[in-house]
């Protein structure tokens, strides 16, 4: 009888401690001061908002392309980016060896028209109408966005979109101006803080020549 007691009241003090280490374990659950962890969904981003990052890419395709490119971080995962670039065939595939080809920025191409026609006399009181301010905010006008996903702490893949394509072309014959937007995506290596080395493919459509594509490599500096 006694032996049985022995087993009845170990059984009791085993369920009852069970039930209360329960009961806590469900207490610091639904606590309100219990600090949650944070999701980690992806390596360390090495930019934030506010970095600003400056691309000198050399691209061939069907053409060979020299680009200036300007990333304004607004945010660790998204940029805006200003772009100018020049083109002209490669050589030993495309015969008119004559034609050059500009796309420049949009927005620093309207505050130039403004201030050309500012200079010209044509945009009577300039400062006191607002007009100046305005060619200065048409000048931020961005050309593109791109998106960061980071891949490892020192590897971002962003494809990207530009939507401006204001572009110029010029022949032995003549002078056009088309639109030409593009997209495409980037893969940027950071070895360093302040140094990027980047691989990219960019396909681009023109009103003109239809659509083409062009690789290229990149050398940035970040800051």
């Amino acid at each position: 009888m006694i032996h049985h007691f022995k087993i009845l009241l170990s059984a009791i003090v085993l369920f009852a401690s069970q039930t209360l280490q329960s009961q806590g374990n469900e207490d610091d659950f639904y606590s309100t001061d219990k600090e949650l962890p944070l999701l980690n969904i992806g390596p360390t981003s090495f930019n934030s908002k506010g970095t600003n990052i400056i691309s000198y890419i050399y691209g061939m395709g069907l053409s060979e392309s020299h680009e200036l490119r300007v990333d304004h971080f607004i945010h660790e995962n998204w940029s805006l980016f200003y772009s100018s670039r020049y083109e002209r065939p490669t050589p030993f595939i495309s015969q008119n060896t004559s034609e050059t080809q500009y796309t420049a920025p949009i927005g620093i191409s309207i505050g130039a028209v403004m201030a050309v026609g500012w200079g010209a006399g044509t945009c009577g009181g300039f400062y006191s109408d607002g007009l100046f301010d305005l060619m200065v905010a048409s000048a931020m006008i961005p050309d593109g966005i791109a998106y960061h996903y980071y891949l490892t702490d020192k590897l971002d893949f962003s494809p990207y979109i530009n939507v401006s394509g204001l572009s110029f072309i010029q022949t032995e014959e003549k002078s056009s101006i088309f639109y030409s937007p593009s997209c495409g995506g980037r893969l940027m290596y950071s070895p360093s803080k302040n140094f990027l080395l980047s691989a990219e493919y960019r396909i681009q459509y023109s009103t003109i020549t239809s659509l083409r594509s062009n690789a290229g490599i990149g050398l940035s500096v970040r800051f």
